[in-house]
């Protein structure tokens, strides 16, 4: 028994134990008719995640699918919830500004849905990989790049763009509100736990620039692809200043993108992310989709 006391601490420690599963369940006050909630196994995690589905209003058939990324310490129900996603969602169909979409939103916990050095837990692949090849057609929402969206805020900001600019056959559209510059994140807190589990301790300095959004797309990438990103003047530097040299970087690389400051927002869904922010990210995926079906090319 005088050994309980170290593994208890042990367990406390693991990486894996970075944050606890989100329950599994249909947000309350969400219709269960047209939102599920799932286990959905992941063979490179090692366990079964939690993944909410909402399917478009009135039975009709999904044109587009929404992947939306939660931030740190929340759970997969963030943007259904406190983002009210298919609300606006709705709102914006019956307006006829959006055609019927589909939201999945899959679990992520602590692992800034990024491949971890140490290689024991693959956040990135689980979404880029696993989610898409395995999870969407088994429920009905296998659909072709440029009807597909990744999102994301904080935490999802950053894994939203660093897998879409990484992964542009599989991902056409790329949102991001307030993302994560990780340089920045992690020069002025090199020894967060979050951070480390991540890009091992110490970090991984080289590692951290490659996946960084404003890096690859200063490398190329985002050619083809739709990028949308928002953030309030009053955040913390790895978000404010971060957005803005992303900006910067792909003005200069000529990407289609576009960008929204909302003045005196701060980090949350009070200001920066308020509903005419995702309304303004909304209807410019909108756009691009309509645009793209529009285009025999």
């Amino acid at each position: 028994m005088r050994w309980a006391p170290l593994v208890c601490a042990l367990v406390l420690l693991s990486p894996r134990a970075d944050a606890k599963p989100s329950p599994c369940d249909v947000p309350e006050g969400l219709d269960p008719t047209r939102v599920s909630a799932s286990l959905e196994p992941s063979k490179g995690l090692g366990e079964e995640l939690c993944v909410i589905i909402a399917k478009p209003d009135k039975g009709q058939e999904a044109q587009l699918v929404i992947i939306a990324l939660h931030g740190l310490g929340a759970g997969p129900d963030q943007w259904l919830t406190s983002g009210a996603l298919i609300e606006r969602l709705d709102r914006l169909t019956r307006a006829g500004e959006l055609p019927p979409t589909a939201v999945v939103a899959p679990e992520g916990r602590g692992g800034y849905w990024t491949d971890w050095s140490s290689g024991e837990a693959p956040w990135g692949s689980w979404v880029a990989r696993e989610l898409i090849e395995d999870v969407l057609p088994r429920h009905g929402l296998k659909m072709p790049a440029p009807q597909r969206a990744l999102i994301g805020l904080s935490m999802g900001g950053f894994g939203a763009l660093s897998l879409g600019l990484r992964n542009p056959e599989t991902f056409g559209i790329l949102g991001a509100l307030s993302p994560t510059d990780m340089e920045l994140a992690t020069k002025a807190q090199p020894n967060r736990t979050t951070y480390t589990n991540v890009f091992g301790r110490p970090i991984d300095k080289r590692r951290v620039r490659a996946l960084n959004p404003r890096r690859l797309v200063e490398a190329g990438s985002g050619k083809g692809q739709l990028v949308l990103v928002a953030w309030g003047d009053r955040e913390p530097k790895k978000f404010s200043v971060g957005a803005r040299h992303l900006r910067r970087a792909l003005k200069r690389a000529r990407v289609a993108s576009d960008f929204r400051t909302v003045k005196g927002g701060t980090h949350g869904f009070g200001t920066t992310w308020s509903p005419s922010t995702i309304d303004w990210m909304l209807k410019r995926v909108a756009g691009r989709v309509t645009k793209g079906a529009e285009d025999p090319r």
